[in-house]
């Protein structure tokens, strides 16, 4: 089974930006000219079970908050550039070396930890807005970028054992390390509606899907004899925002009359 967060960077990216390219040259709809908006959103994700890895990753709800930019190349076409930046916690797999009786086994922790996970999303691709009369309309997004993802772990049971003296306070009970950093390609789908406020604003709404896989990664500021590192897993959540956006430049209605749009 191919999971879209295993899919290459590269691809996903030139994926949405082949359909970009088409949906612009294939719309008819010039007559309003290129203009821009920039928004502001908070909202949530809820992970869903991960059946990338293998592994017993658990990540509960988190907060998402958005800065979405918008190019709008006719009333139904927008070029989109995301800038979130989400949050959420809950378990992931650690793993480590064991030498016993110089065997080597490799072990994995309890499940007592916390893993703290951070998330910026950078990704870019299209709108539709499909033009109905009134205020409100509804939008369909498709977008792809990268993830820069830190994973931060206040440890407990058995995994206690991975702290580096060296380089941590290990009597520090709100300690955050060990911790992982890494870029992965994301791709995301969004539905929702925007609905003009003023001749300068708009609200928005949207729900969607996005997904991104996480290869394995060693723990900084573990003990390095332990070769102790985060297992792989699949971030996948179901997502929903709400926010508003601000034109740029000149002031004309943000959703003109569908008949005003040259066939």
């Amino acid at each position: 089974m191919c999971y879209v967060g295993q899919v290459s960077g590269a691809h996903v990216i030139r994926t949405v930006c082949i359909s970009a390219l088409l949906l612009v040259a294939s719309s008819r709809a010039w007559a309003e000219p290129v203009r821009a908006d920039i928004g502001l959103g908070a909202g949530a994700a809820v992970d869903l079970p991960d059946r990338a890895s293998n592994r017993d990753t658990r990540l509960g709800a988190g907060a998402i908050f958005r800065v979405p930019i918008r190019v709008h190349l006719t009333p139904v076409v927008a070029l989109r550039l995301d800038l979130d930046l989400e949050g959420c916690r809950g378990v992931d797999q650690l793993t480590w070396d064991v030498n016993e009786d110089g065997l080597v086994y490799r072990v994995e922790d309890d499940n007592a930890h916390h893993a703290f996970i951070v998330n910026g999303l950078f990704d870019i691709g299209v709108d539709l807005t499909v033009p109905v009369r009134g205020r409100t309309r509804p939008m369909f997004g498709l977008s792809g970028g990268v993830a820069v993802t830190g994973v931060f772990h206040a440890l407990r049971g058995s995994s206690v054992a991975l702290l580096d003296p060296a380089v941590n306070d290990v009597g520090d009970t709100s300690n955050l390390d060990p911790y992982t950093s890494q870029v992965a390609p994301w791709a995301a789908v969004d539905v929702g509606l925007t609905s003009a406020l003023a001749p300068r604003v708009d609200l928005w709404v949207t729900a969607g899907y996005g997904a991104a896989f996480f290869a394995p990664r060693g723990l900084h500021k573990a003990l390095p004899a332990l070769d102790a590192r985060r297992e792989a897993f699949a971030w996948n959540p179901v997502r929903a925002a709400i926010g508003v956006s601000f034109r740029l430049g000149r002031t004309q209605d943000s959703h003109p009359d569908p008949a005003q749009v040259r066939p």
